[in-house]
């Protein structure tokens, strides 16, 4: 259990620094209509969404997607196939992760009704979605290689 609350605590954090850049752009005025990291989602289940909420549910689902990433990885690292191929925590298992929980992520945001991959909201989200979790996974790797000695190493 503390493997789970660790790895969603890390990968939150990482999920936090990397959403930083569009908290200042909201904070001191953009000059641009696109939040870097955070997708844009201008209407829900037929609402449109004001500025604001755009912005506050951009970010409510860049942190929800960092923490299941976090969350979700313990159980697929304790996998016996995947100990068999890949090293726990290390940072192919990671990548491999990412791939699958990006692809997850699109069938998931298609029946919630954003479109595969995003593509309702926009025709290069899926691009955005894909870079941003890598990031995710190679600065959680980084983040766990910080606490591996002291917590991962009974892993």
């Amino acid at each position: 259990m503390q493997d789970i609350l660790l790895s969603i605590s890390l990968s939150t954090l990482v999920g936090f620094l990397l959403a930083v850049p569009a908290l200042i752009m909201e904070a001191f005025g953009r000059k641009r209509n696109n939040l870097p990291v955070l997708l844009e989602v201008r209407a829900f289940w037929g609402k449109d969404l004001k500025h604001k909420e755009v912005f506050a549910f951009g970010l409510l689902v860049h942190l929800l997607h960092c923490m299941l990433f976090g969350a979700l990885y313990p159980f697929v690292a304790d996998i016996d196939f995947v100990k068999q191929y890949l090293p726990v925590y290390g940072i192919a298992s990671i990548i491999v992760f990412a791939i699958a929980f990006y692809f997850a992520e699109g069938i998931v945001t298609e029946v919630v009704g954003l479109g595969a991959f995003w593509k309702k909201e926009d025709k290069n989200a899926w691009m955005e979605s894909i870079i941003s979790t890598l990031i995710l996974a190679f600065l959680f790797w980084l983040a766990v290689q910080y606490y591996q000695p002291y917590y991962f190493t009974g892993i």
